[in-house]
């Protein structure tokens, strides 16, 4: 034990937190998974973002109009419709005219950034708690969270607005202690662009908002770190800024949706109190038995649970502005449970801004533990029974991640650790491309049957915005608010589409496209593909 200390003081902790990282990500099988396809977990929302970066790499240079690949306003003759702000899209979209459409290369990017946003919790840990092993395995073990593990490297915007809520915390605690033009410029960068990704990431920024204006008109109950009026007045203008400008987005996307009659994503609320007692019921039950195992298991909840105990215990002496914090952000989560309540039933990437509670909870208890019971802190007992918890978290993370990345390979309950609940051995088993497994490799399959990258495509059925379309590589029609059938068909054919990819042939389905598929020219893993076009057009 002195000699692994010894060995742990000399070392650079940097070194030893990059080691940590790239372990993690060794243990997740980053290496294998960087090079997969959109996986089957929520592929209809991966394949949504994916759609607006092709959208980009295939001509738009205007990041102000996006759009995918489903032609699904402007009369159906446009994909034109906005979301979260698409700065992420455009760039990748950018790479992406460099090296080719490459879900590695979007991949890579997701990943180098929730490094950086994991170095950020380091650094603002080690600034705070003055220990570099708990600030190490603190920023780490938020690397252990099982829906961050899968959509830290996915397509969804959710671990990036996480990552750069983390980045802007650093220079935001630095400017308030030191000050610094560059400090606030970085944090208000980060934040709006947080908030411009995710309206979800403002969970934070509004928490310190209202602790920062709290301690401008409280001076001497709420006493902020620098304690300087003028830098508390600044972070407060800057971050109130932050959020005006996602305001003004957000109104820019109902402005555009409206312009071009569409709209891929829902922007509003989907609360408790809007929910049937089924849908309320459905969603407590997969949120128990499954969703809440997507960020913490067991021993982990007993561990955050622990330290806000400890934090209720110490409640008096702990500063008022501490307090504040955790209560506002306390609030904030439950209240953004209950206006999304319907997330618990399978939508884990919901929950990924929320995070941003326990972990001040976190830094929050070992912080006063510092002050008031340091021998703890400092003991080897308490940084050995962490690092037992962070190594299992680990170990529970990457169990997790073979689950859901496996492919089309089946679940095979011998190749994993017995560590998950028993629910999710069947949730996991069931998550399959199913009737899309064909599209995955179908694309130069295609190319060599007559379609080109040009060409326009009805997909059936598909009533996702995109996900056929994408996989597939092509723009087009799809089921997207509307079933198709043969008027519909013929209408398609008459705005310029000349194939159709059928992936099923249920029986009522068939008998209602059978008159119009148009001939057949290839069939593979359960896709077909019809050609549409008058036998003089082919």
């Amino acid at each position: 034990m002195y000699r692994l200390r010894t060995l742990l003081q000399r070392g650079p902790w940097s070194v030893w937190w990059l080691l940590g990282f790239v372990l993690l990500c060794c243990v997740y099988e980053y290496g294998r998974v960087l090079h997969l396809r959109p996986l089957p977990h929520h592929i209809w929302r991966q394949t949504n973002c994916l759609s607006l970066t092709w959208e980009y790499y295939s001509g738009e240079w205007n990041l102000f109009r996006p759009g995918v690949q489903s032609l699904i306003a402007d009369g159906l003759s446009t994909g034109k419709s906005a979301g979260e702000f698409p700065i992420l899209y455009y760039v990748i979209g950018m790479i992406w005219k460099v090296t080719g459409p490459s879900e590695f290369a979007y991949r890579l990017v997701m990943l180098l950034l929730h490094a950086a946003g994991t170095w950020a919790l380091f650094l603002t840990a080690q600034r705070i708690l003055r220990d570099p092993f708990w600030a190490c395995l603190v920023s780490l073990f938020f690397f252990t969270v099982p829906a961050i593990v899968y959509f830290g490297i996915g397509f969804l915007t959710d671990v990036p607005a996480l990552d750069l809520v983390l980045i802007g915390s650093l220079p935001l605690l630095r400017y308030l202690e030191e000050g610094g033009r560059r400090h606030l410029i970085g944090a208000f960068a980060a934040f709006a662009l947080a908030m411009l990704l995710k309206i979800s990431a403002t969970m934070l920024p509004m928490a310190v908002l209202l602790v920062l204006l709290a301690g401008l008109l409280f001076p001497s109950a709420y006493i902020l770190p620098g304690n300087d009026r003028a830098r508390a007045r600044n972070a407060a203008l800057g971050i109130l800024g932050a959020m005006i400008l996602s305001g003004l987005w957000v109104a820019y996307t109902i402005r555009y949706n409206a312009l071009h009659g569409a709209e891929y994503s829902y922007q509003g609320t989907w609360a408790i109190w809007d929910l049937t007692e089924e849908q309320r019921d459905r969603a407590w039950e997969f949120g128990k038995r499954i969703l809440i195992f997507q960020l913490f298991d067991t021993p982990a909840y007993l561990m955050l649970l622990g330290s806000g105990v400890y934090c209720a215990y110490n409640i008096r002496r702990m500063p008022p502005v501490l307090l504040l914090l955790l209560c506002c952000l306390f609030g904030g989560v439950a209240l953004y449970i209950l206006l999304w309540f319907i997330t618990f039933d399978n939508h884990d990437y919901y929950f990924i801004a929320p995070l941003v509670l326990p972990m001040v909870l976190l830094v929050a208890s070992l912080w006063l533990m510092a002050r008031l019971d340091p021998a703890v802190f400092r003991s080897g007992a308490a940084k050995a029974a962490f690092a037992a918890l962070f190594v299992y978290h680990a170990a529970y993370a990457a169990n997790n991640h073979q689950m859901r990345t496996r492919g089309l390979a089946p679940l095979d309950p011998e190749e994993l650790l017995p560590i998950y609940h028993c629910s999710e051995l069947r949730h996991w088993d069931l998550t399959q491309y199913w009737s899309l497994t064909g599209l995955l490799d179908i694309e130069p399959l295609a190319r060599q049957v007559g379609v080109q990258a040009k060409d326009l495509i009805i997909t059936v059925p598909d009533g996702s915005v995109c996900q056929a379309l994408y996989l597939s590589g092509q723009r087009g029609y799809n089921e997207f608010g509307q079933p198709l059938g043969c008027a519909e068909i013929a209408d398609r054919v008459a705005r310029g589409a000349k194939f159709l990819y059928l992936l099923d042939r249920e029986p009522g389905l068939m008998s209602r496209i059978e008159g119009c598929l148009g001939q057949p020219i290839l069939e593979h893993s359960g896709v077909w593909i019809y050609d549409l076009r008058s036998p003089n057009d082919r």
